[in-house]
């Protein structure tokens, strides 16, 4: 039950420095035991034994908790019989009688302990992706600490991923299979367990805490807070499978924060602090509205500058890990000019046409640059966390240069060229996952940009029949969301469009500018009682100078027609069940009509 006030919040500590959640195991008195001059005890440190990962040892805090903005909790040491200091025994405190939480976390009870567990050492860490470790592991892990409204909505999280894990082992199937989805959305009407209920309250506590301190004194709440939140608003719903609501909260927040600015209200934290949550929200929004479930009016990406203001990086000037911040800056304005190049094609207007062509050169430049620096580090001597990183961003970075090299030409005739490459893509692609597989796959969602967008561009933009389909099934077996980006759903809408292009190939194997089609987004049917519809469009102009339009209801025998359609006798599963062959079967054919 929510409060008719906010309880205070927790004086606000350094910003960038991760949060220690749960006090350090083995817990010993106040008085320090100190290493004699011993052989190295090589074990790791506390923090990289918890996450499971292999440590360097580094003194005083190693490398890896250094590149992942984690807190080093320092190494164990057992004294040694020269070693011994005598407590008195009022000074033990018995490792179970200590606090499961620390005490600067108020209301929080033993009921709501494992819910925090659950998002720092589970989702924290799927959320944080490839490319989000620093918001996702630091700055909301530090905003627990001091924001009631923050900490109740990362309880709600963790609550209802533990609450979408109970469900899937009451029902007996596997996560992706139980998970909620636009078509068994989960809320108040429909509470599926305990710890769906606990999730749902505190995710309203948390709303409503924000909008009683908006209402009172908006000019101090924070960009920050509000950022952060509208993140985690947005995560739970996506999660819940109601994505109707996440266009609503992006807006509204998206005002509050354009008025924020405007007034040059509060904005706690560093520059470069605020500017990094502000282009994570800017990245997260654009995504979503690209997931073809979040349909907006005006789209993000519709007011958005396309002009990257980052050059280039340099190789061995900027170091790897600062690599995947700049990226997201380049990565965004390159999109947001992907996703403007459908209209400004429509125009009439050579000079807007002229300036607009310039500018995709020029991110064209620095989509080449940006290879060429990052293969020379894939080739340097770097852990394998960081190798694997690497390697999804030169993936997108490969599928960034096809699209501004190709998007201006009309009737995606140019992406023909480019076969080989997009072969050599879904090897990449394919050993990527391998690897992912084998670090261990996240169990719900993660934050933005995995391997969904390479895998669907792909699949839309390949015209090779075997290679689009081998990377929808790689699609359809990702059991793993990515923001809003749901793997199933995403596979039967780009396989509807493969479906009506092998209807329009001709026995040469080339399809026409006629028989090329895109999916646009997600719609509803013309009766209640209608399931979802995919809205396809064909840049192919009609005789009145429109765009074909086509409105179909999803059909999951595409899977099976698809391939009657051009006679293939492919088997086109086999690449998907040798990355997830560690998967259950019935994972591979999951659909989203059930």
């Amino acid at each position: 039950m929510a409060t008719n006030q906010s309880p205070p919040l927790v004086p606000a500590g350094p910003l960038l420095v991760p949060v220690q959640l749960i006090p350090r195991r083995n817990a010993r008195s106040k008085q320090r035991f100190y290493r004699l001059s011993k052989p190295k005890v090589r074990s790791g440190c506390l923090t990289c034994k918890t996450r499971r990962v292999k440590c360097d040892e580094g003194k005083p805090a190693c490398a890896r908790c250094i590149r992942g903005d984690f807190v080093c909790d320092g190494y164990e040491t057992h004294p040694t019989k020269h070693e011994v200091v005598l407590v008195p025994p009022a000074q033990v405190v018995p490792v179970k009688f200590l606090p499961l939480a620390p005490a600067a976390l108020p209301e929080l009870d033993g009921h709501s302990v494992p819910y925090l567990d659950a998002f720092r050492y589970h989702v924290a860490p799927e959320l944080s992706g490839s490319f989000y470790m620093d918001f996702c592991e630091g700055i909301i892990l530090t905003g627990v600490h001091q924001d009631d409204s923050i900490r109740q909505l990362v309880l709600a999280l963790g609550a209802l991923t533990l609450a979408i894990a109970d469900d899937a082992r009451d029902t007996k199937q596997s996560i992706v299979q139980s998970k909620p989805s636009p078509l068994k959305v989960w809320g108040p009407s429909s509470v599926k367990n305990r710890n769906h209920a606990a999730s749902l309250k505190h995710y309203l506590k948390g709303v409503q805490g924000l909008r009683e301190r908006l209402k009172l004194d908006p000019a101090h709440v924070s960009v920050r807070t509000m950022t952060v939140m509208t993140i985690l608003m947005a995560l739970f719903e996506i999660l819940q499978g109601n994505h109707r609501s996440v266009d609503s909260i992006l807006k509204s927040v998206t005002a509050l924060l354009n008025e924020h600015l405007a007034h040059q209200r509060s904005t706690e934290g560093s520059k470069d602090e605020i500017t990094s949550v502000q282009h994570t929200f800017l990245c997260f929004s654009m995504m979503c509205q690209y997931s073809r479930q979040i349909i907006s009016a005006i789209p993000i990406y519709m007011q958005i500058n396309t002009v990257s203001a980052t050059e280039p990086p340099v190789f061995g000037a900027d170091l790897p890990k600062s690599l995947l911040g700049r990226w997201r800056l380049f990565n965004s304005a390159m999109m947001a000019y992907i996703g403007q190049a459908h209209d400004v094609v429509a125009l009439k207007d050579t000079e807007t046409i002229k300036s607009f062509h310039q500018r995709g050169r020029i991110l064209y430049k620095q989509a080449l640059s940006w290879v060429e620096v990052i293969r020379a580090y894939l080739r340097s001597d770097l852990d394998e966390d960081h190798l694997h990183r690497l390697k999804l961003l030169e993936i997108h970075c490969v599928i960034s240069e096809i699209h501004l090299d190709c998007i201006l030409v009309p009737c995606d005739l140019s992406y023909d060229r480019y076969e080989e490459t997009f072969k050599a893509l879904l090897d990449d692609c394919t050993a990527w996952l391998k690897q992912q597989v084998r670090n261990g796959v996240p169990r719900h969602i993660t934050l933005g940009e995995g391997i969904l967008l390479p895998l669907s561009r792909i699949a839309r933009l390949c015209r090779v029949h075997d290679v689009r389909m081998e990377a929808l099934y790689l699609i359809q077996s990702v059991t793993w969301q990515e923001g809003a980006w749901d793997p199933q759903f995403l596979a039967l809408g780009e396989l509807g469009t493969v479906v009506m292009e092998e209807r329009g190939r001709e026995e040469s194997g080339f399809i026409p500018a006629s028989s090329r089609w895109l999916w646009v987004s997600n719609v509803d049917g013309e009766k209640e009682d209608d399931g979802p519809h995919g809205l396809y469009i064909s840049r192919f102009l009609d005789g009145n100078g429109q765009p074909l339009v086509r409105v179909i209801p999803y059909d999951d025998s595409w899977w099976d027609e698809v391939c009657g359609i051009s006679g293939c006798k492919e088997y086109h599963a086999i690449r998907s069940r040798e990355v997830f062959q560690s998967v259950p079967s019935n994972v591979h054919k999951v659909s989203v009509l059930e």
